[in-house]
């Protein structure tokens, strides 16, 4: 299933929003108890959280049930880390709520958990290769989506 099944199917169902933060926290349960590797765990914890800017790699260590450094020591042997995690997670719902409806620069960084605007124009222009304000013009012409349009870097987007 992927992210656009998973919008239809919320839309669909029409849950509320605590439904869709207990759907979460139950997915997240299930994906971060198996057998997966902890990358895997990691990028389920990731998406489960709706706010972005506060999560650290303590808390996912603690939801793992294991130090931090026992986490970074996991993530290194997989050839990932925390950051990078956390990065492509935000790559993704970036190019999500750009898909699902045009916000502004300073809601993208807000919503994404970035310290500043300036931090979330630097990181869009490295996730998609063009600068915030080339993208809207593109899309204003091309009247079409962020998803469409832009080729992302090490992202896929369902």
């Amino acid at each position: 299933m992927n992210d656009k099944d998973i919008d239809a199917w919320i839309e669909n169902e029409n849950l509320t929003q605590e439904e869709i933060a207990n759907l979460l926290n139950k997915l997240c349960r299930l994906g971060t108890q198996s057998e997966l590797a902890v990358t895997e765990k990691v990028a389920i914890f990731l998406r489960s959280k709706s706010q972005l800017g506060h999560v650290s790699r303590d808390e996912v260590a603690n939801y793992l049930h294991m130090s931090s450094r026992t986490l970074s020591r996991k993530l290194k042997k997989e050839h990932s880390g925390f950051h990078k995690l956390l990065d492509e997670e935000r790559k993704r719902r970036c190019l999500h709520y750009l898909r699902c409806n045009k916000v502004c620069g300073q809601e993208l960084a807000e919503l994404l958990g970035l310290s500043d605007i300036s931090h979330f124009y630097k990181s869009f222009k490295q996730w998609t290769g063009y600068s915030f304000s080339e993208a809207k013009s593109i899309l204003a012409k091309n009247n079409q989506n962020y998803g469409m349009i832009f080729h992302v870097q090490n992202c896929s987007v369902g």
